[in-house]
């Protein structure tokens, strides 16, 4: 969501899973629409993000190893 003059607007449109953990991904490069992926996690699992050895790896130096 965006906040303007006191309005809240939706970035792009999608259903949230009820009472889950869930991430946004936004994919540089792909056609509009199409450039955004929602991950539901089970409660119950770990996810590690990072630069280095993780399940999601994201390769910049402003982002933690793990």
């Amino acid at each position: 969501m965006v906040e303007y003059r006191g309005k809240r607007y939706p970035i792009f449109d999608f259903t949230a899973p009820k009472k889950s953990q869930y991430l946004i991904f936004e994919v540089l490069g792909m056609p509009v629409g199409k450039n955004f992926s929602v991950i539901k996690i089970p409660d119950d699992y770990l996810l590690e993000i990072g630069r280095s050895n993780t399940e999601v790896c994201i390769p910049d130096v402003s982002v933690s190893k793990k």
